[in-house]
């Protein structure tokens, strides 16, 4: 299972309340400002960010074993 699955699943309640944020951010924000803000204060994200530009979502979910049509009926 995906590990953003199992924390919001049944991990610990500290890493399920960031993930909510994270999902409340999204929703609700600048999706550009908020990865901008998000590449600052995490390098590992940063790093993501990175690694991963110019590709599609679909590309990114595939490379990273993720099934995308799930992930996003999981955000909404």
């Amino acid at each position: 299972m995906n590990p953003l699955f199992q924390a919001m699943n049944g991990g610990n309640m500290g890493r399920m309340q960031q993930i909510a944020g994270v999902m409340q951010m999204l929703k609700s924000g600048n999706p550009e400002q908020i990865a901008q803000q998000m590449m600052q204060s995490n390098p590992r994200f940063k790093q993501f960010m990175e690694q991963n530009k110019g590709k599609s979502p679909e590309q990114v979910a595939k490379e990273n074993g993720i099934d995308l049509g799930s992930f996003v009926s999981q955000l909404k």
